[in-house]
């Protein structure tokens, strides 16, 4: 017999007609929201029997320090892996570890911080969702100590920070590409406004310019991609006959998707078209894809240690730690 699966957070949102973020805040402290709306949150708790287990209670003991991490998509293997080096680090010092999981979501992302607003703990991880947010200031305000990792807002520039080169890891992969014959390459974005995609793009754009190949327009798809939308992006190029002989997907689900849209179309990869990804998560070595390896759970783990140098008041100034991405190149790249 299969286990049944535990409901989350946002079934029981849905359940009571609130949001995630409400829900959290019932739980830990119904008083700050109405009698109606935390009746409703707990009549689907009970319904639902969901467990609270990733929520720090309201009983926790205040010599413990609490920090929150933000993140974009915790199914996503990448941002996994970063928030495993967090609450590894974090329970090594002995720090309480609220986790959120924007969805790639702005309002939900700020429904989230406002929360944690309230919440006011010791320090927080954030990866933001997009380069610019009109909540970060009031974070900053509230004196609460915030560490970027992975994804930045660019005008907070005052805000320490662990990020990978992105502009150098997609320079270097596209770099790749043109030496072993490659000029006409499909760039397939992820999430438009991320500051990690603003920096993949460009480091593609300056990586073909800087080769003499013009920065062909029509090869790229720069807005939010899916699933159906890389599969629609490809189609579309290959039914109206405009030429490429390799796609570089700007993280690697998207490149896995490209692959399985060209093989659908009976192209082989890479006899016929060359395929590259970024991140090099767990899964890719299956398919054989060339990839930009990212150390995430470094990222995470960087970033850990230094909001607890900040909380611990071992570094006061602005810190900025800079990863290296390295190539690996597998079998879903030959010469043209």
């Amino acid at each position: 017999m299969s286990k049944k699966l535990q409901p989350n957070i946002h079934q029981v949102a849905k359940e009571a007609g609130v949001s995630p973020a409400t829900v959290s805040r019932v739980l830990r402290n119904r008083d700050i929201v109405s009698e109606d709306t935390a009746q409703k949150v707990e009549k689907a708790v009970s319904k639902l029997g969901y467990r609270n287990n990733n929520i720090v209670p309201s009983a926790v003991n205040k010599s413990t320090a609490t920090i929150a991490a933000v993140l974009p998509d915790v199914t996503n293997p990448f941002f996994s892996s970063v928030l495993g080096g967090i609450v590894h680090t974090a329970r090594n010092h002995r720090i309480q570890t609220v986790i959120c999981d924007s969805q790639n979501n702005i309002d939900l992302e700020n429904e989230y911080l406002h929360e944690i607003l309230s919440m006011a703990p010791d320090g927080l991880i954030l990866s933001p969702v997009a380069a610019e947010s009109t909540m970060i200031d009031r974070i900053l305000q509230a004196n609460i100590n915030v560490i970027f990792a992975d994804r930045i807002i660019t005008a907070a520039d005052s805000v320490s920070r662990v990020i990978s080169d992105d502009y150098q890891g997609a320079y270097q992969i596209i770099k790749y590409l043109i030496n072993i014959g490659h000029r006409d390459i499909l760039y397939l974005g992820t999430y438009k406004g991320a500051s990690t995609e603003l920096d993949r793009l460009n480091g593609y754009r300056a990586a073909l310019a800087d080769n003499g190949i013009e920065v062909r327009e029509e090869l790229i798809a720069e807005k939010q991609l899916n699933v159906a939308t890389v599969q629609d992006k490809i189609n579309e190029l290959l039914d109206t006959g405009i030429k490429f002989s390799a796609v570089f997907g700007a993280d690697d689900p998207t490149a896995i998707e490209a692959m399985k849209t060209l093989t659908a179309r009976k192209l082989r990869v890479p006899e016929d078209i060359s395929v590259a990804g970024y991140g090099d998560m767990i899964f890719v070595n299956q398919c054989e894809l060339t990839t930009v390896a990212v150390p995430s759970y470094e990222i995470g783990r960087n970033a850990m240690i230094l909001l607890t140098d900040l909380i611990e008041n071992r570094v006061s100034s602005y810190q900025e730690v800079i990863l290296k991405p390295s190539i690996v190149i597998r079998s879903s790249c030959a010469p043209v």
